[in-house]
């Protein structure tokens, strides 16, 4: 069988054949003719008429052939775009082979990774075998337990009707008393009609009977701090009153609630370990159970967050604790006179100094009165340095003429902070 290739070269040497036959042809006939050809003699007219001629049929060959064969078209015309073609062929191969490289290596790399995967998979199997041999261990272990809760539930019916056995007996004992004070009150009488024959002995029963009345005083004394014992024992000491503030927390409006809801878990936390320090528990609360309260509680806005006791709390009691959302606001601004007041007499330092402290007393009663919170842990609002204090009072001495005291606010004081940023400015007369 002939491959296309070899007809076409067989059709063209073929065709150069029969082009060169038909030019000799037409060469030899029109020399024979005699005829001249552009003024040229005929030896040389018939050379170029043949010429002509198989021209003209090597482009009616061509012609069809390229009318008639799409393989032929493109080997003439399109053979530099087919060798441009080839050459990104040529790149294309060249990438397609890289890419089954690094596919292979790919491939390899899952093999690889499949045997891990395997033996990951039998060390899970292991593991899920350990556990259920642990988990049938665990089952076994409530049966146990329950068979021994049933123990328990038959030990504890069992008590329940020794209780009732005792509480029968005990009615009986009380019945025995009652005839026993009976017989006592006969007895009474009786020695109300021996008394008469006990005469002799009266001096003696006196001095009993005082020896008597002593161990009274004694039983009596001593009943009495039994039961001081056992109110104290039962009421316990007081640690936390009813109403206190244990903390407080300054919550901007534009916090995050990511992070206003961790800001709450760490403040719990802290409070918790402060209180739990005196010697009570939060035994129905946690860290995040509060914080899970206070943001259900809280406001849109600015506010601050108070955390009171619910109720008085003893040693060994759990605090329960309610949540109050207070609005934030200025209460005192920055340059503002609270008190001012003339002293005249400032030779004594101890006297400045308790008139000093009596301004601050009254700063104390205008912060109430204006919705200042007291501090948690010292419970005041206000709060001035004792050696600041004592500066301002030695001095006041340097003023002869009595000096004028005033009280000044330094920045700008909000309801949830106490009145630290206050200053004692003395002025002369």
């Amino acid at each position: 069988m002939f491959n296309d290739g070899l007809i076409k070269v067989l059709f063209l040497l073929l065709s150069g054949g029969i082009i060169a036959y038909l030019g000799d042809i037409a060469g030899r006939k029109y020399s024979k003719s005699k005829k001249r050809l552009l003024g040229l003699r005929p030896k040389y007219a018939s050379a170029i008429w043949a010429g002509m001629i198989g021209f003209l049929v090597s482009a009616f060959i061509y012609g069809l052939l390229s009318f008639v064969s799409s393989d032929f078209q493109d080997a003439v015309f399109r053979i530099q775009a087919i060798k441009k073609e080839l050459a990104e062929s040529s790149v294309q191969l060249q990438q397609i082979e890289s890419t089954y490289s690094n596919l292979q290596d790919s491939y390899n790399d899952l093999e690889r990774n499949f045997g891990t995967l395997e033996t990951d998979l039998n060390n899970s199997n292991s593991q899920i075998q350990d556990l259920t041999l642990v988990k049938e261990k665990l089952e076994n272990e409530i049966i146990n337990s329950s068979r021994q809760a049933e123990t328990l539930n038959a030990q504890i019916e069992t008590l329940r009707e020794q209780g009732l056995y005792l509480n029968e007996e005990l009615s009986v004992k009380e019945k025995q008393v009652l005839s026993l004070k009976d017989e006592e009150k006969k007895l009474n009488n009786s020695i109300s009609e021996l008394s008469i024959n006990l005469q002799q002995t009266e001096n003696e029963l006196l001095e009993k009977n005082k020896q008597l009345d002593d161990l009274q005083k004694d039983l009596l004394q001593v009943t009495a701090a039994l039961n001081d014992a056992e109110f104290r024992a039962s009421e316990g000491t007081l640690v936390l009153v009813k109403g206190q503030e244990l903390k407080r927390l300054m919550v901007p409006e534009d916090l995050d609630p990511l992070l206003l809801g961790d800001f709450l878990r760490s403040s719990f936390q802290k409070m918790i370990f402060d209180t739990e320090s005196l010697g009570v528990s939060f035994a129905f609360e946690t860290a995040e159970t509060l914080s899970l309260r206070a943001l259900d509680s809280k406001k849109s806005g600015n506010y601050f967050l108070r955390i009171s006791v619910l109720s008085n709390v003893f040693v060994g009691d759990a605090v329960k604790v309610v949540f109050e959302w207070v609005p934030s606001g200025i209460i005192f601004t920055e340059g503002e006179i609270l008190v001012e007041r003339f002293f005249e007499d400032t030779t004594l330092v101890e006297n400045n100094y308790l008139f000093l402290q009596s301004l601050i007393t009254l700063v104390e009663e205008i912060a109430k009165a204006k919705g200042i919170f007291p501090d948690v842990k010292t419970q005041k609002r206000v709060f001035y340095p004792t050696w600041k204090l004592t500066n301002r009072a030695e001095e006041m001495v340097g003023f002869e003429n009595g000096a004028l005291a005033s009280i000044q606010i330094t920045k700008d004081i909000y309801n949830f902070e106490s009145m630290s940023k206050i200053e004692v400015i003395i002025q002369g007369k």
